[in-house]
Parts: C-alpha cells; sequence; structure tokens
C-alpha cells in the first residue's frame, strides 16, 4: 500500500518560502514477512529560483532537503538474508526541476534531478551485530532522477531512479565483538561503503475522475564492500498492482 502527499507547487513563484512546496511518498508492507513500513521519502524545497529557458518551457533551480528510507526483510522463507536497507536520514544539496510544454496528448513532462551530500545515514550490515543493531552509519552522497508524464486524465507514466553511496570510516578489524562492552564500542560500524541503485517505473490508468488502476515495479541493487569482511552484493525486485484514489 502506497501513500502519496503533494503540498505547493515548485513553478509557483509566489510562495517560496522553506517547505512551500514538499512530497511525501510512504511504502507499507501488509505481507507477513515483511515491515509494516519498507519506504518513506520526503523532500522539501529550502529555497528556490526561476531560471529562463525557452517559451513555453519553465525551470526551477532550487536547494531541497531529502528525507529517504528503503527497508527489507529476508525475501525468501528459510534465509536470513536481508536484501537492502539504507537510510538518508539528513541531506541537502542542489535540484533542478524542468517542466516541457504541452505536446498533443502529452499534457505534462516534467523532469527532476537533485544532487544531495549525506550528511547522517545509515546502511545495513551484515557483519556488525551487536544486541539488536544491523546497521553501520556514515556520510555520502546520493543522485536522483525521475521523469514524469501526465497524458490528460486518461493516463500517466513515471520512471526514475535512485542511488546512494554511504561510507562507514571507522571499524575494527579482527575484534571479537560479542566479548566487548557495547559502552565502548565506536557507534559507525564495519568499516567501507554501501551503495543502492534503486529503479523503479510506476503506470497509472484512469477508472474515473478520481481512482487509478496503479502499477509499480522496482528493482534494487546494493554493494556493500567491507574493508575487513568479503564484500556483499545482492538484487531483488518487487511489483505491485493496485488502485489509487486521489483526493
Amino acid at each position: 500500500m502506497r501513500f502519496n502527499l503533494v503540498y505547493g507547487d515548485p513553478f509557483d513563484g509566489i510562495t517560496t518560502k522553506p517547505y512551500d512546496y514538499f512530497t511525501l511518498d510512504a511504502t507499507f508492507g501488509l505481507s507477513s514477512n515483511q515491515l509494516l513500513i519498507t519506504g518513506l521519502h520526503l523532500l522539501g524545497r529550502l529555497w528556490s529560483v526561476p531560471v529562463e529557458v525557452s517559451k513555453g518551457t519553465e525551470m526551477e533551480f532550487g536547494i531541497f532537503q531529502h528525507f529517504n528510507y528503503y527497508d527489507s526483510q529476508p525475501v525468501k522463507d528459510g534465509t536470513s538474508f536481508v536484501p537492502y536497507r539504507i537510510s538518508e536520514a539528513a541531506s541537502v544539496g542542489p535540484g533542478i526541476i524542468y517542466r516541457f510544454p504541452q505536446v498533443g496528448n502529452l499534457t505534462k513532462l516534467e523532469q527532476r534531478i537533485f544532487v544531495d551530500g549525506i550528511l547522517l545515514g545509515g546502511s545495513l550490515t551484515d557483519y556488525y551485530n551487536v544486541i539488536d543493531r544491523d546497521y553501520n552509519m556514515g556520510s555520502g552522497y546520493s543522485v536522483k532522477a525521475v521523469s514524469l508524464m501526465d497524458f490528460g486524465k486518461v493516463a500517466c507514466f513515471q520512471i526514475g531512479a535512485d542511488y546512494y553511496r554511504i561510507f562507514t570510516w571507522k571499524g575494527y578489524e579482527g575484534k571479537d565483538l560479542a566479548t566487548t562492552d557495547p559502552l565502548y564500542l565506536n557507534d559507525q560500524g564495519d568499516k567501507g561503503n554501501a551503495s543502492l541503485l534503486v529503479v523503479n517505473a510506476r503506470f497509472g490508468l484512469a477508472l474515473s475522475n478520481r481512482l487509478k488502476l496503479d502499477f509499480y515495479v522496482s528493482i534494487y541493487w546494493r554493494d556493500t564492500y567491507y574493508s575487513y569482511h568479503d564484500d556483499v552484493r545482492s538484487k531483488t525486485y518487487d511489483l505491485s498492482l493496485g488502485l489509487q484514489y486521489q483526493f
């Protein structure tokens, strides 16, 4: 189940205060082997300025704050392997929103690109398991791009990609963590870096003025490189088909 919220208009030149434009996208897992919240994504505009390009085309350059969270549990019965988990808790950076003029039945064509510095992030670790903790902390960067298309009130299509890279700068080599007082452990985890590439596509077909048939697919690639352990890679995907009600 998904919940989407869009507040404001990025091309509204009147309301340009921080967070006058923001979006929220939450994904809930209803299956027995997944968490209740499997994805949470927030975007808030801190500052922006219009950029003149060509007649009929709108472009907005700004600074945006991001919060992104992806989580998964083992997807195969009988295994404890978790394919991915990553968090972009505190992130900020420049972005461009580009809206093209209407062409035929294509009533909306919009391109968005964001590049961010991750001040505080977290990623799944396959080795650092202390008490209930199975994640690393660190900093890094992310790049996001998405294309949005509306075909009048009949259909819509969206395709995008998110790339995250988080570096954990401090870790232990050959230390038995099970016999170490956790109060004296460093709080970052296993030294190394982790990346997650998410490619997704979404198609909506209008059934009425407010109701749409919604199809969504995502593919996840995780690569985790450890300084003192074997590297781990994973690939998985999810598909969903449902109904979308627009208020």
